[in-house]
């Protein structure tokens, strides 16, 4: 396990200049509706299971001005397909679900998809966090380029690369506050799966917490994988 900390001036990290990096709440929604962007949310496999989220997820949106936020980018950059696959095939991330920005693809695991109940990792609230990163595409573009350009080391890549995840969690809180009665709905209303503690507060007030809770549970260690995996593919 790598450096856990947070500071710009740790060592080793390379600063990342440049804004953008931690995302933004404030995209316009516009007046865009759920019916002028679902054709562009696409299930490629026919999987009726995807069918069902894909409706969730439009129901949220009538109701959370921030997912219309999210969700119009995600339309206005090139839209996105949803899939379920089977958990070997999920090789890039933590396990349970992956955004694959090259074919723009927001994928869970079989295992999540089984929609275990007490669980974290359940379809509805996994996806969103997955679709979610997809609308930050250029953010995490912006750390990988820096990384590519040999201007960032892989701890500074996967620290950044966090640093963006993180806002779509405090984006989780804000579906939930927004669209309370509809995901109650749904049967996802604990506050858990919108990354919320019991008092329906951000479940991590600062990026520093949040990202040494991602540390010790090995979530960082994938980019860090996956990063050190490049270097050694293109020496």
């Amino acid at each position: 396990m790598g450096h856990c900390v947070s500071k710009s001036s740790a060592p080793g990290f390379i600063p990342v200049s440049g804004g953008g990096i931690e995302g933004s709440a404030s995209t316009s929604s516009g007046s865009t509706s759920w019916s002028n962007v679902v054709s562009n949310i696409k299930n490629p496999d026919g999987d009726s299971r995807v069918d069902t989220l894909i409706d969730m997820i439009g129901m949220i949106y009538d109701a959370s001005k921030t997912l219309r936020e999210r969700v119009n980018r995600v339309d206005r950059e090139g839209g996105v397909s949803l899939r379920i696959v089977p958990d070997s095939d999920i090789g890039q991330s933590f396990g349970h679900a992956e955004t694959r920005f090259p074919s723009r693809e927001a994928v869970i695991a079989e295992s999540t998809a089984q929609n275990a109940k007490g669980n974290y990792f359940r379809p509805l609230n996994i996806m969103l966090l997955e679709l979610s990163n997809m609308s930050r595409a250029a953010e995490f573009k912006q750390v990988r380029d820096k990384f590519s350009q040999g201007l960032a080391g892989p701890e500074r890549t996967a620290h950044d690369s966090e640093k963006v995840e993180y806002q779509t969690a405090l984006d989780m809180g804000r579906y939930y506050k927004e669209a309370k009665s509809v995901i109650q709905s749904l049967d996802y209303g604990s506050p858990s799966l919108w990354v919320l503690d019991e008092y329906e507060d951000p479940r991590y007030s600062t990026f520093d917490a949040y990202f040494r809770t991602m540390c010790e549970t090995g979530h960082t260690d994938a980019y860090r994988n996956n990063l050190q995996r490049y270097i050694d593919e293109h020496r």
